[in-house]
């Protein structure tokens, strides 16, 4: 198991909400249930807001999707702050991936082959 984390601080200045829409589509497309995700908002725009809900409604309304959580700050904290907040939600023996939101992986399984190659360093 994973927790995936996310921070995002699209604003309408920096028009970032594409690339977030993009990359949630790949987390969606590619991610396998027993994978949980956490997206910490760092105060966006509404228009990346509302795509969020759309997302977490989406998954939520699957049955063969991931739980998504959604964490909403009124500004702006950075994105260490903001990936530790959802870090805190981690269960004992799940792993952390941080992914930014500009990201788009194709390949389905990627998460198990990240775990697959930190269980072979131990």
């Amino acid at each position: 198991m994973a927790l995936i984390s996310m921070a995002v601080h699209d604003t309408e200045e920096n028009g970032r909400t594409a690339f977030t829409r993009r990359t949630l589509d790949c987390l969606y497309d590619t991610v396998s249930i027993k994978h949980q995700i956490f997206i910490v908002d760092n105060n966006s725009c509404e228009e990346t807001k509302e795509l969020l809900l759309v997302f977490k409604n989406r998954c939520d309304n699957n049955s063969g999707t991931m739980p998504v959580n959604i964490i909403t700050l009124p500004s702006n904290i950075g994105t260490a702050e903001a990936l530790n907040l959802a870090w805190k939600y981690r269960l004992p023996g799940e792993h952390c991936i941080k992914i930014d939101n500009d990201v788009v992986i194709h390949q389905s399984g990627w998460v198990e082959q990240m775990e697959e190659a930190i269980q072979r360093d131990r």
